[in-house]
């Protein structure tokens, strides 16, 4: 039985313990977040030390970005890490940190595709691609904002967005991470009080090959989309080895 721990218990928190306490070869090791009513079984009343991340075969954060930068690095000294928190690696020395501990420690940081379909895609093609592009438009109100008209209010770089507005950019953080890098992807974010969804329009294209990615999904939690918690539990199962049925995608 593969033991996972869970760093964060908000909305992708707790849809994975679900998943995990649901599924015959997983087990939840313990959970931490102070800042939430955690099942009392699994409850972690302290940080989280070396001597705790040696226990499991894989930990996930879902929290915020200063958690991996907090966590990421003692993690990767004894086990996997999976951060949710994708924008925090916007920062390079802490990304350059996590990848040499990883490799001296023979351990891995996964990156989950969370809301993008079709990541693998970007990923294979990375060394390729001349642009990649991510739109993404919330509801004012998902960014803090109480905008009475649609509004551009970022185009830049991902390097630049994820800075700006960590906690509402993840995926164009994994957008970056898979692709073409943080500084060479371009992020336009767009506040319109019209929409209802969460929607992501990705293009990805070289002289060979236009590939395009539209996402839309209803928010369910202060910032989360409502396929992320359903697909973070197929990128746990993946990085444990584990098939989901009888077959697995590849």
């Amino acid at each position: 039985m593969k033991k996972i721990a869970l760093i964060g218990f908000g909305t992708i928190g707790k849809k994975l313990y679900e998943q995990i306490c649901a599924d015959r070869l997983l087990e939840v090791a313990f959970i931490y977040d102070p800042q939430a009513k955690v099942p009392h079984p699994v409850a972690l009343g302290h940080p989280p030390t070396g001597k705790d991340f040696a226990t499991v075969d894989l930990a996930v954060e879902a929290a915020l970005p200063q958690t991996v930068a907090d966590f990421g690095r003692d993690i990767l000294k004894h086990t996997h890490f999976m951060p949710f928190s994708l924008t925090s690696l916007a920062n390079p020395e802490l990304l350059d940190d996590l990848l040499y501990i990883a490799n001296i420690h023979q351990h891995q940081l996964f990156i989950p595709h969370g809301a993008i379909l079709g990541l693998d895609g970007i990923f294979d093609g990375n060394r390729l691609w001349d642009h990649v592009q991510i739109v993404t438009t919330k509801n004012p109100k998902s960014l803090g904002r109480s905008d009475t008209e649609k509004y551009v209010i970022f185009e830049g770089s991902a390097r630049q967005v994820a800075r700006l507005m960590p906690r509402n950019v993840n995926v164009h953080a994994a957008l970056a991470l898979a692709g073409i890098g943080f500084d060479k992807t371009k992020s336009i974010l767009v506040s319109d009080p019209n929409c209802t969804e969460n929607t992501h329009l990705i293009t990805a294209q070289n002289a060979d090959t236009v590939f395009e990615i539209s996402i839309k999904s209803n928010p369910v939690g202060a910032v989360t989309g409502a396929f992320t918690p359903v697909s973070a539990y197929g990128s746990v199962l993946r990085a444990l080895g584990i098939a989901k049925g009888n077959f697995t995608t590849v």
